[in-house]
């Protein structure tokens, strides 16, 4: 959710941490499962210092100041070594040791080297990795290779400058599934790749330009044109936020992956594009489309992005629904509304909970009294009374009374819960 006091759209999410070896009280998940969840279990007690959702199977947990892996059944299947940890995503997990990155497999297995002062996820087969300068030892003659890559840029000198400045600047490129090089460590920053393209931030020379300088690398290491802006932010259905100024002062607006200026940097803050449309704020939230045209009027107070077809937003005190062309679909007369998820959506009307579909027509009102809903995930929302969570299904059922500090979203048939400190996992039945 976005408030009209935040001079930045942030998508808040909020992962709790926590694990347990081997009890489990969950049923194996299955595609038959009825469509309504029936019943939501303890698989794992709170017992661990942290825990993570489910991502492919797995999840990392940790013991002892050290993290380790867990399957769907709560087997430990990665020993508890590991400093810091990313999800899995491909096959593979960013793990450390100390200030070194690199990856393992499902089995624990290190398939690329703790070699790496950072490491991003992979996604479409390459990850973000990264020398610190005080790690890199690159020979002079290794600055042939690039020349193809950017003229403008001496590798050589730029790793020689970093290294001896006391800089502590880091050399950002790409690797494989197998660590193999593919994308030479020369960029000052670098995204993920999507749909084929990822961002990257060239390092400043003398004499050029005053504003940071970015450009689009394909997996080919093939760059496009060189794009001057103050601060570049998320890259999604081939619009990339990019900014002028900075703090206060910056204004936002989008490019393409061919670097083409799409919408000029005008808004105080913006959101990254889902189905087709971003939420930007002015004086007001509304929607663009990747044309950078408005669609949904900037006269909102608060909103969620796009789900289903669906944007709840808040104007005058009350929530309602926008559909993407912006006409009112569903009225204006909540006090609360979340996000769609397979059709329907919780709301809050005259201090009670409801689940609506995506005409508003209301399909249950939920058991009992709380303070605070999330949408659903996977047929279960999480409910808050007098501070404590627990779980309802799509008929509005309870099934887990308000028990636990903190539940996360449903991932996998599993969610992560704390209480006291500790943490353990949740199943759905």
């Amino acid at each position: 959710m976005v408030s009209k006091k935040s001079r930045t759209v942030v998508a808040t999410l909020i992962s709790v941490v926590l694990v347990s070896m081997g009890l489990s009280g969950c049923e194996p998940t299955s595609s038959d499962q009825p469509d309504v969840v029936q019943s939501v279990t303890v698989g794992v007690p709170p017992t661990y210092e942290e825990a993570q959702d489910f991502h492919e199977g797995l999840a990392w947990v940790k013991q002892n100041g050290k993290w380790g892996a867990l399957n769907h059944d709560f087997e430990q299947v990665i020993d508890f070594l590991y400093d810091e940890v990313k999800p899995f995503s491909e096959g593979r997990a960013a793990v450390s040791l100390g200030e070194f990155w690199g990856f393992v497999d499902e089995t624990g297995n290190e398939i690329i080297e703790l070699a790496y002062g950072r490491a991003h996820s992979f996604s479409e087969g390459l990850a973000v990795v990264a020398h610190l300068e005080f790690e890199l030892e690159r020979p002079k003659q290794d600055a042939k290779r690039y020349e193809s890559l950017f003229d403008i840029l001496d590798v050589y000198d730029l790793v020689e400058y970093y290294r001896h400045s006391g800089s502590g600047k880091a050399l950002w490129g790409f690797v494989d599934m197998q660590g193999k090089e593919i994308i030479p460590f020369i960029y000052a920053n670098a995204g993920d790749f999507e749909d084929g393209m990822a961002p990257v931030k060239i390092y400043a020379k003398e004499g050029g330009s005053n504003l940071p300088e970015w450009t689009f690398v394909d997996k080919q290491a093939q760059a496009g044109k060189i794009l001057s802006y103050s601060s570049i932010g998320g890259h999604h259905e081939g619009r990339m936020a990019v900014s002028i100024g900075e703090g206060d002062d910056a204004l936002w607006g989008f490019v393409d992956t061919s670097g083409n200026e799409i919408v000029s940097p005008q808004y105080v803050a913006v959101g990254h594009f889902q189905e087709g449309l971003a939420l930007v704020f002015d004086t007001a939230l509304g929607f663009i489309d990747v044309d950078g045209t408005v669609v949904v009027p900037l006269i909102y107070d608060d909103a969620y992005n796009f789900t289903e077809g669906l944007a709840a937003l808040h104007l005058d005190d009350s929530w309602g629904y926008v559909d993407t062309t912006g006409s009112e679909v569903i009225s204006f007369i909540y006090d609360e509304a979340h996000p769609f998820n397979d059709g329907l959506a919780v709301v809050g009307l005259k201090g009670e909970y409801l689940v609506i579909d995506d005409t508003g027509a209301n399909v249950a009102t939920v058991e009992g009294s709380y303070e605070e809903a999330t949408s659903f995930a996977e047929g279960v929302a999480i409910m808050t009374s007098r501070g404590l969570k627990g779980c309802i299904n799509t008929r509005g059922e309870l099934l887990l009374p308000p028990t636990y500090d903190e539940i996360s979203s449903f991932s996998e048939g599993r969610a992560v819960m704390a209480l006291d400190g500790k943490a353990g996992y949740l199943c759905v039945g």
